[in-house]
């Protein structure tokens, strides 16, 4: 939290509130977001989804190397 304490040294507890709240607010939308996809998936959604992070990190991998 260095960048609080720089820019608001005066309130550095509103700023950790601030913190939680969007830590929190993203943890509930990810496990909202995260039921509704699982909800909607088939049998082979994750063998595609895995496929297609494979392929992408493979990508990125050898971009990287080069």
């Amino acid at each position: 939290m260095s960048w609080g304490s720089r820019t608001r040294p005066t309130q550095l507890e509103q700023i950790g509130g601030v913190l939680v709240t969007a830590s929190n607010l993203g943890s509930t939308l990810g496990a909202v977001v995260g039921g509704i996809v699982v909800d909607l998936a088939t049998d082979s959604t994750p063998l595609l989804i895995g496929g297609i992070a494979a392929i992408a990190g493979a990508a990125l991998l050898s971009a990287l190397c080069r």
